[in-house]
């Protein structure tokens, strides 16, 4: 049961750091993409 357990666990874990890592990427997309945007839209600075 205690090395089902572990590779629960450890499963656990690596799917939750490919999610944040997930998000991370996804934010930095997000604000190079914000700043690229308004750099380009007139009346913008």
């Amino acid at each position: 049961m205690k090395k089902e357990y572990n590779a629960l666990h450890q499963r656990h874990t690596e799917m939750i750091q490919t999610y944040v890592e997930h998000i991370e990427r996804s934010k930095m997309q997000q604000v190079g993409g914000n700043s690229q945007t308004e750099s380009t839209l007139p009346g913008r600075r």
